[in-house]
């Protein structure tokens, strides 16, 4: 596998190959301005013989104060945490009316199409 971060900015800041290992990424002194982003791309290179992988991400950002007198401040960032998306409902929780509606919408499509 190999993993890339790219700046939309800078282009590529880091490529790591790892093949059934762990490997650290740690990348110091990124200038990340209004509008930027930063994408983490994962490819397996040559050829698919599986698709399991982990790639936990931490950012943290240290805002610079204007005046001299003030400490850094750093926010973090955990893609674990922080970017999981909402919780699935419990199996067995009833569908609300829209979820219903969607589902059959989605069926229907089936019905439709003839292979």
């Amino acid at each position: 596998m190999r993993g890339r971060i790219i700046s939309s900015r800078a282009g590529e800041l880091a490529s790591l190959t790892v093949q059934n290992k762990s490997a650290q990424t740690q990348l110091d002194g990124i200038e990340v301005k209004a509008g930027d982003t930063l994408d983490f791309v994962v490819d397996c290179r040559q050829s698919v013989t599986s698709d399991s992988f982990s790639w936990p991400v931490v950012l943290k950002m240290r805002n610079i104060p204007q005046n001299a007198a003030g400490g850094d401040d750093v926010t973090e960032w955990n893609s674990q945490t922080d970017f999981a998306g909402p919780e699935a409902k419990p199996r067995g929780t009833p569908l609300t009316p829209w979820e219903k509606y969607a589902q059959v919408l989605l069926e229907t499509n089936e019905f439709v199409f003839v292979d």
